[in-house]
C-alpha cells in the first residue's frame, strides 16, 4: 500500500474522523471506502455514451424494419385516404 497526502477542509476532516469513530473504522478505512464507493458509480459520460450507442442500435433496427415493410407486397388496393377514411373533400369519415 502506498502512503499519500490528502488535503481536506478542516470541517470535512473533523466530520470524517467523527464518522470513522462512530462506525468503528479508521480514518484511512473510511476514506478508502468512500473512494471505492465513488469509483463504483459509472461516469456520466459513460452513461451518455451507452445511451447514445443504444439509440444508434434502435435507429438501425427501425431502418431494418422499414426496409422489411417496404419489401412487403401491397395486399390492399385502397388508397391511404380510403384506409384512413377521408372522402373526396378530404373530410375524415
Amino acid at each position: 500500500m502506498i502512503r499519500t497526502t490528502v488535503r481536506l477542509p478542516d470541517d470535512l476532516l473533523e466530520t470524517a474522523k467523527e464518522r470513522a469513530r462512530l462506525t468503528g473504522r479508521s480514518l484511512t478505512q473510511l476514506l478508502e471506502d468512500a473512494v471505492r464507493a465513488d469509483l463504483s458509480h459509472s461516469l456520466p459520460s459513460a452513461r451518455v455514451a451507452e445511451r447514445s450507442r443504444r439509440r444508434e442500435e434502435i435507429a438501425e433496427e427501425i431502418a431494418e424494419l422499414q426496409m422489411f415493410l417496404r419489401e412487403q407486397p401491397d395486399r390492399d388496393g385502397r388508397s391511404a385516404d380510403e384506409i384512413i377514411g377521408h372522402d373526396a373533400q378530404d373530410v375524415l369519415r
